[in-house]
């Protein structure tokens, strides 16, 4: 059964307050049960329009009359029930709006704005997802001093902010926001931190998602605004967050001089790490103080059957790699290491995966069995077996787990591409896309050279 809180956010961006009991409106977020309760009085008035009496079965499975797939927040039917100015919001021109800047503190913890960017993104509604996110940036007149922590619970990467800033890469390039918005939002981010504010700073969280929505080195024109980025990257020491690994991933783009380090030495965790990429473990160990750790873990699960259970528990250690500045060279193939894990897309993944099973059931399969050749090892209870689609919790918990062990051995995205070409489904089309785009902007600043 879909959690209430999922049931009650597909209730009210679809059918609407009329069509929610009292627990569904209870467990919105606060302004969104505000706004459901005004509208049942306006409702009780007769001052708004009913929905119409039949409901589409993903009504009614939200209503739990019929049973809901799996992971699934909303549907194709379910997004086009919702209202026109929600699903065809255009993207911002630039940052030309009103709003006091200092609202952007307020919109950086709104959980109405995060529910429905999260909403649209695990729906594979891209679009929805990113123009919603550039066009609450561009309410505002201009931006606030943002060279203090960002103080968001959650990892950065969940932010509603990075969360559009990725939807925009999977979408066509005449759809997405133009690159000289993009470069004059990156311009402003960059001047509105100091230069001796700390690498959690909010800044540096838009600067970042907003240089991966530009999906390149960001011009010369800003380079004297972003290497001041760099170089507050540049004195992290440990990345506690997957945000952390982004910015030790990109923040070369920022710089035009050689940006060569040597006095760099950062600690990163395995679970943030693509830990059983073909790249890492063809480095050598005495570069990377800890791979030796891994290299024998993956001699040891070649020789024995292990499960992904095992697999977690390995990686849930707290066991971690030294990324010293020698990795950090240009051209450097271990620099891929700091691409990292993607869990902010997990969710999608599966969900994109779930909805290629209902089009074409086998093609996940065929392309698991595909990549499972690539891998250095895998568990064996990832080996497809029929697992039928029907079996909805068991094949969700299946497909979770592969979308987890492929990432963690940098083939998520041929995983994607490999059901792509079996598969007619636009969601998993959409998402490949975004995930060759987002592991590409990550590892530019290892294939590219500096800007002249």
């Amino acid at each position: 059964m879909m959690p209430v809180a999922n049931r009650a956010m597909l209730r009210f961006f679809s059918a609407g307050a009329g069509r929610m009991t009292a627990g569904e409106i209870k467990a919105l977020p606060s302004e969104l049960a505000k706004r459901a309760e005004i509208e049942l009085l306006e409702l009780n008035r007769g001052t708004v329009s009913r929905m119409p009496d039949t409901l589409s079965t993903t009504d009614r499975a939200a209503a739990g009359s019929v049973e809901p797939d799996v992971g699934a927040l909303a549907t194709e039917a379910s997004i086009a029930a919702a209202p026109q100015s929600r699903r065809d919001a255009t993207p911002a021109e630039d940052v030309t709006g009103t709003a006091d800047p200092f609202q952007l503190f307020r919109m950086i913890n709104d959980r109405e704005l995060n529910a429905r960017i999260g909403f649209a993104m695990t729906s594979g509604d891209f679009a929805v997802a990113a123009n919603t996110g550039w066009r609450a940036i561009a309410e505002l007149s201009a931006f606030p001093d943002l060279s203090e922590r960002l103080r968001y619970a959650d990892d950065p990467t969940t932010h509603w902010f990075w969360q559009a800033a990725i939807a925009s890469l999977a979408l066509p390039h005449n759809e997405s926001p133009a690159r000289e918005m993009l470069e004059r939002l990156l311009q402003r981010f960059a001047d509105s931190v100091n230069h001796r504010a700390e690498p959690d700073a909010a800044g540096l969280m838009f600067a970042a998602a907003t240089t991966i929505a530009i999906g390149d080195r960001p011009s010369a024109a800003v380079a004297a605004a972003t290497s001041k980025l760099a170089h507050i990257v540049q004195r992290m020491r440990g990345a506690t967050t997957n945000c952390d690994l982004r910015l030790l991933a990109i923040h070369g783009l920022w710089l035009r001089e050689p940006w060569f380090s040597s006095e760099m030495g950062v600690q990163v965790r395995l679970g943030r790490i693509q830990l059983f990429s073909e790249e890492l473990l063809r480095t050598n160990p005495i570069l990377i103080p800890g791979l030796q750790t891994i290299s024998n873990f993956v001699s040891n699960a070649k020789e024995e059957k292990v499960s992904s259970r095992e697999v977690d528990a390995f990686v849930a250690t707290d066991e971690y790699i030294l990324i010293s500045g020698y990795i950090f060279r240009p051209n450097l193939p271990a620099g891929r290491l700091l691409t990292g894990v993607t869990p902010e897309l997990y969710d999608s993944a599966v969900r994109a995966l779930i909805d290629s099973d209902n089009l074409s059931y086998g093609s996940v399969d065929g392309a698991i069995s595909d990549i499972m050749a690539r891998a250095p090892f895998w568990p064996h209870d990832l080996v497809p077996d029929g697992i039928s689609s029907r079996d909805k919790d068991l094949r969700a918990g299946f497909l979770a787990r592969v979308v987890v062990h492929a990432d963690r051995c940098g083939l998520l995205v041929p995983l994607f591409e490999r059901t792509k070409s079996r598969n007619a489904s636009i969601h998993l089309h959409q998402l490949a896309q975004l995930l060759a785009r987002y592991e590409n902007v990550r590892n530019l600043a290892y294939t590219a050279s500096p800007l002249a």
